[in-house]
């Protein structure tokens, strides 16, 4: 009897080793996977003293920049010029320019005007540039409420004559742009367009038109062109979008809803996130961020190529900067979250955030909000993200003491060779029709990080790809089909934790303790009975 007690013993000891050790394991994993959050925050970016590129007496604002296939980082923007020196309003005595301007690391070019147009409806509006692995560099703005697209050698880009005429992407009443170029040269292309409304689903609005966010892409260089497709389709305004591209292909889209620029007409609702795994023929079905509530705005995001995205984006009654994230390439979130130590701006109409990834896999954040009380002047700010935890805000930029019209506004961040950060934005009245002055900012810094070679040149192909026809491009995913819609809001998640990629390991050890714990329990069982016998 003796004998059987002590094997009985010796075998539940055994199997409640087993279940400790799995416990262990999983209290050791949740610690490392939960304290990834309070894990060493990237450290403080040093960047350099800013500098202004726009020139003294220009009205410049809205910049955007990129780095082409020689690391040099190519900047545009627009500008009003008005005719008699005094005119500022949007008149007919204002010629409106796009203006280009490259940095080698050491020195600027001198700023040059590569697209002018002449009065209110020609004005160059809204201009955006990337670079492929060729030598090309290809830029967007609207020309009369039309988006159009010209492309230049990057080599040659300085001048006005390098550049293609411009060719026409949108219909009627177009407004913001965004262009992308992927490892394999196709050009990708966002804009917003005026659609119109029926009685239905425009219940409540003010105007008979709204926008819609429209995608197209080229596989040739921009020859050729797919038919327009409408990435949103939803019953309110779309605005504000992005598109930014991974190093493994995947295409990520994002946009805000509710608020109408073109028709000025509603009020910022929500951010939504679209992705496409095979170079923008069909897409995802859309993320909704209505966290913590539906009135966000300023949705940014952006990829490492590797499965981890992150989005962030303002709820701005609360002038706090939100985020989440995905280890699986965006099909599914972890609890969203408030950055700590930043005060967003509260609700800016025309203003935005941008994100790039360097080639450690940490994510650069660059906003314009403040550290301190409402009464502290903005500025612009960088956050980094390495996977656990938020950088401190560190201020790239803040106005000097003056004038309360002297503040900053979309910040637009690009990286080069996989460890230095460029970022640009604009200072100034926000004034429309009588701004005193406007002006183009540029700083620079580098992380550690990794340095990657300058991409190779790949060989151009000798005759283009011919694009399918449009029946075969995709199809339209309209965001009001919410069945089929991850919706991120206050009711989705527990805003106090954060999940990391451990998460499925650990809750996969937790689920294995009960189980084993009952097997365990029935052997013991089952060999005392025997040992009776």
């Amino acid at each position: 009897m003796e004998q059987i007690r002590k094997k009985y013993l010796l075998t539940f000891r055994i199997g409640m080793v087993m279940a400790l050790t799995i416990v262990g394991v999983h209290a050791r994993l949740s610690g490392e996977g939960r304290g990834r959050v309070h894990a060493q925050s990237p450290q403080p970016v040093a960047w350099s003293q800013p500098q202004m590129v726009s020139g003294e007496g220009a009205l410049a604002w809205f910049p955007d920049l990129t780095v082409d296939n020689v690391g040099n980082v190519h900047v545009v923007w627009e500008t009003m010029q008005p005719e008699d020196g005094q005119s500022t309003a949007y008149t007919n005595q204002v010629t409106y320019k796009l203006m280009h301007r490259v940095w080698d690391g050491q020195r600027w070019s001198a700023p040059n005007d590569v697209f002018a147009s002449r009065g209110r409806g020609g004005g160059v509006l809204r201009e955006t540039i990337s670079a492929d692995n060729a030598g090309y560099v290809y830029a967007t703005h609207a020309l009369g409420w039309q988006v159009v697209f010209m492309k230049a050698l990057a080599a040659e880009s300085l001048s006005a004559t390098a550049w293609s005429e411009p060719r026409q992407m949108s219909g009627e009443m177009a407004y913001m742009s965004d262009v992308a170029v992927d490892d394999q040269g196709a050009i990708h292309l966002i804009y917003d367009q005026w659609v119109p409304i029926g009685a239905s689903t425009g219940e409540g609005s003010s105007s008979q038109q709204l926008s819609d966010l429209f995608y197209r892409r080229s596989e040739d260089g921009g020859r050729t062109w797919s038919s327009p497709m409408n990435l949103s389709n939803s019953p309110v305004g779309a605005t504000r979008g992005q598109i930014k591209i991974d190093g493994g292909g995947t295409v990520y889209v994002t946009w805000d809803e509710g608020w109408d620029r073109l028709a000025l007409d509603g009020e910022p609702e929500v951010g939504v996130l679209i992705f496409s795994t095979d170079g923008g023929q069909t897409w995802s079905t859309p993320t909704i961020f209505a966290y913590p509530e539906s009135k966000n705005s300023q949705l940014a995001a952006a990829s490492d190529g590797r499965g981890r995205v992150l989005a962030a984006w303002q709820a701005w009654s609360q002038q706090a900067i939100y985020y989440t994230w995905s280890t699986d390439g965006g099909r599914s979130w972890a609890p969203p979250d408030r950055i700590p130590g930043f005060i967003a701006t509260g609700l800016t109409l025309f203003d935005a955030y941008d994100m790039a990834v360097d080639s450690a896999g940490n994510f650069h954040l660059v906003a314009v909000g403040r550290e301190g009380p409402e009464s502290d002047r903005l500025g612009v700010y960088h956050l980094a993200w390495n996977g656990a935890s938020w950088s401190k805000p560190v201020q790239i930029y803040k106005a000097p003491e003056g004038p309360a019209y002297a503040d900053s506004y979309y910040p637009k961040i690009a990286i080069g060779r996989g460890n230095r950060l460029y970022a640009t934005w604009w200072v100034g009245d926000f004034s429309a029709e009588a701004p005193r002055f406007r002006q183009i900012w540029f700083s620079t810094a580098q992380v550690d990080a990794p340095e990657t070679p300058l991409p190779p040149t790949p060989t151009p192909a000798p005759t283009p790809t011919k694009m399918p026809t449009p029946a075969t491009v995709a199809t339209s995913v309209p965001i009001s089909a919410a069945v089929e819609s991850l919706t991120i809001t206050s009711s989705t998640f527990d805003p106090g934790v954060i999940y990391t990629e451990n998460d499925d390991v650990l809750l996969l050890l937790a689920s294995l303790v009960p189980p084993v714990l009952i097997v365990l329990g029935v052997v013991v069982v089952r060999r005392g009975r025997r040992r009776r016998r």
